[in-house]
Formats: structure tokens, sequence, C-alpha cells
């Protein structure tokens, strides 16, 4: 059995919500919502420290997924309750989206590809159940 370290308490709609990613050098990357806010932070679990990356306008926790790029430059961003897709710095700059469902479609995963230019979408009811897109970030009309 391995040993735990607490970074952070998480509320109810952490539960069934991969709003957290791990960088390459184990820090832990984790958002959440208060007061209509998305707050995104960096945890150290070695250093048992935490700071917040940025702040962004977000009415609901629901549908929430973030990923970062395989560079660790980017992260990708699930939100308004899994019907848009977004990219942006670490830092939350020049916040873009690069894709929208409409009801009753929700996009519910994502995955960088390696090259950190394209990433994976599954996206559901789709054909079968669920659909699987490719889109580049860095095109105009990314999927």
């Amino acid at each position: 059995s391995g040993t735990a370290t607490l970074l952070r308490k998480l509320g109810a709609t952490y539960d069934n919500n991969p709003s957290r990613d791990v960088t390459k050098d184990g820090k832990a990357i984790y958002g959440h919502v208060e007061e209509k806010q998305l707050h995104i932070s960096i945890g150290d679990p070695a250093a048992g420290t935490e700071r917040e990356l940025f702040q962004t306008p977000m009415a609901s926790e629901k549908g929430l997924a973030l990923r970062v790029s395989p560079d660790e430059g980017r992260l990708a961003l699930i939100a308004d309750e899994g019907h848009t897709v977004s990219v942006m710095s670490m830092a939350g700059e020049d916040r873009r989206e690069i894709y929208r469902v409409a009801p009753p479609y929700t996009i519910g995963n994502l995955r960088w590809y390696p090259n950190g230019q394209s990433m994976l979408l599954v996206v559901w009811p789709g054909i079968r159940e669920k659909s699987a897109l490719k889109c580049d970030y860095r095109r105009e009309a990314a999927c």
C-alpha cells in the first residue's frame, strides 16, 4: 500500500467530474467554480503547496473537464454543461472556443494527441451512443 497526500478537499460536484489533470513533473491542475468564476489552480504534492493560475467567468461546474497539453503550454477545457471546448494558455489568456454542441449532445471527454496540436473529443449521444472527433485547435474550423 502506498501513501496519499491531500492537496485539497473537493466538493460533491467533483465526484463524477474529470476537472483535474497532472503535469509531467507531478503537479496537479484542477478547477472549481465559485461565485460564477472558474478557478484553475496548481498543487505540488511534494511541497504541499497550491497556487491559483487564473480565474475566468463560468456559471456551473456541471460538465467541467480540463486537460493540459503535452508541452504543458495550453489547457483544453470542456465547459457550459459539456457543450463547449475551449483552448487557452496556462495563464488563462487567449481563450478560444474550438467546438460547440447543442443539447441533447454533450462532450464527455477529451485527450490531447502527443503532438499537442490536436485532441480527441468524445460526443454523445452520437452515432451508436458515442462519437469520437479529432480537432486541430490551431485551425479556425477546428473540428
